[in-house]
């Protein structure tokens, strides 16, 4: 969902979104002028939704939509890009004014916000407060955050729909034989950090083995540390921002930030957990095959796990502190363009999706959970029928549905302008301090600077 290249065997949620997919998508134009009250005199106008999803999920949107056309007359053509593919195609039909009724978009991609900033997008707000009727969507069905995160100077610029929760999967067997407590929905950092140190495999100063994979970096990136110092009553690296880091002004690098930059500072070292520059492509493999204890990652990690994983495993969410735990606040949207032909036909789509479809795909397909919570049952339904006979899927099901109500989420990434730049900064001064090139203050204070200069600039 949040960044779309291979890690720990598989991509960001681009969600499993691979080749199999059609390799573009062409001619989709809403230069035509809105029919009064929707639609054309010919009936309802046919939408295209465009979509990142593998070939297996894309038939199962295709089914369900298949009924929402029977039900509505509404035709739909649902067309899949390949994810490495995916913003480079948005970018380009952006500029050549052909982009598709709706598409989906992720929070992290840096294409929605220059998007809303140049009015290429079309804006949900009096459509959501006032919809058709039978179409209506409760404010207060969606889960805490997810609105905001997609909303832009009080304008809905992208309706919430898949979600991420990220936790660590735990291979119970090798936890056990290590003595190692098995992490429950109590665990704190203490524990965490307790548990990956005892678990590394060391000779000298070599690590044979660390205790746990960390190929996604929202646990142990200036995020992370945010969300760190949130889990104990401190500030969030962007103050009042710190929820949707859209609209950061100021950066502030608190006590307990620094803390924690110090104890993934010291984990790495001691081979409790693995620095930026170690290569993560076959943690998932690694983890399936029963020779990994513990893997970073987000609930979309059970996709990959093609057949029933080795050992039994387990899954927990984020650790909290003495101020509980903080959720990450990441996802994706339906996004249109802001010359769409016709609203009503378009929302009654996203509608279905929400309330109807992503239920009928999911129960198939259990993928994601849905930031509009109506919409996830299909997802739980299917955890349900995994956890039958499957190890760790009952946990994951406990963990998303623990995190989609946390009111105390954090973002994963900058939405301003500047948020490349940002990203520039973590690699040249973040991760040299990871992997133990940097003192953590000199580079916590380097990278505060940096950052605070393009929030101001």
């Amino acid at each position: 969902m949040k960044r779309r290249e291979l890690l720990a065997g598989g991509t960001a949620v681009a969600a499993l979104a691979a080749t199999g997919g059609l390799t573009g998508c062409s001619g989709f134009s809403n230069q035509s002028a809105p029919q009064a009250g929707g639609g054309s005199a010919q009936g309802p106008t046919p939408q295209t939704l465009m979509t990142w999803a593998n070939p297996e999920i894309t038939e199962a949107y295709r089914k369900t939509l298949a009924n929402f056309t029977d039900q509505t007359g509404i035709e739909v053509t649902v067309s899949p890009v390949p994810s490495g593919e995916y913003f480079k195609k948005i970018s380009s039909m952006t500029l050549s004014n052909s982009l598709p009724d709706v598409f989906w978009a992720d929070n992290g991609s840096g294409v929605v916000a220059p998007m809303a900033a140049n009015g290429k997008l079309y804006d949900w707000t009096s459509m959501l407060d006032n919809p058709p009727d039978g179409a209506g969507l409760d404010r207060a069905d969606f889960g805490p955050g997810y609105l905001d995160l997609f909303t832009v100077d009080g304008k809905v610029i992208g309706m919430p729909q898949e979600v991420n929760t990220n936790g660590i999967y735990y291979n119970k067997r090798l936890l056990t034989e290590a003595g190692v407590t098995l992490p429950t929905p109590e665990w704190s950092w203490d524990d965490l950090f307790a548990a990956v140190e005892s678990l590394a495999v060391t000779e000298g100063s070599t690590v044979k083995s660390y205790g746990m994979h960390v190929g996604w970096s929202t646990i142990n990136d200036p995020f992370g540390m945010s969300m760190y110092s949130r889990s104990f009553g401190g500030p969030g690296l962007a103050g009042e921002a710190s929820t949707t880091f859209r609209g950061v002004t100021s950066i502030e690098a608190s006590a307990q930030f620094r803390e924690g930059a110090q104890r993934f500072v010291e984990a790495i070292k001691a081979g409790g957990i693995n620095g930026p520059s170690f290569s993560t492509q076959n943690s998932v493999a690694t983890f399936m095959n029963g020779e990994l204890p513990m893997m970073y990652g987000g609930q979309w990690f059970t996709g990959f796990f093609s057949k029933q994983v080795t050992d039994e495993w387990g899954f927990v969410t984020m650790p909290k502190g003495s101020n509980g735990s903080v959720a990450i606040l990441e996802g994706n949207a339906f996004c249109s363009p802001a010359n769409l032909k016709d609203p009503q036909s378009t929302w009654k789509l996203i509608h279905y999706m929400l309330t109807t479809g992503f239920n009928e795909a999911y129960a198939e397909v259990g993928l994601t959970p849905i930031a509009y919570t109506p919409g996830s049952k299909g997802f739980f339904s299917y955890m349900e029928e995994k956890s039958a006979t499957e190890s760790g899927y009952g946990e994951v099901a406990k963990s998303v549905e623990a995190d989609l109500a946390n009111p105390n989420k954090s973002g994963t990434s900058f939405l301003d302008k500047w948020a490349n730049r940002a990203a520039d900064v973590t690699k040249a001064v973040w991760n040299p301090m990871l992997d133990g090139k940097r003192p953590v203050d000199e580079a916590v204070d380097d990278y505060a600077a940096q950052v605070g200069a393009l929030a101001v600039s």
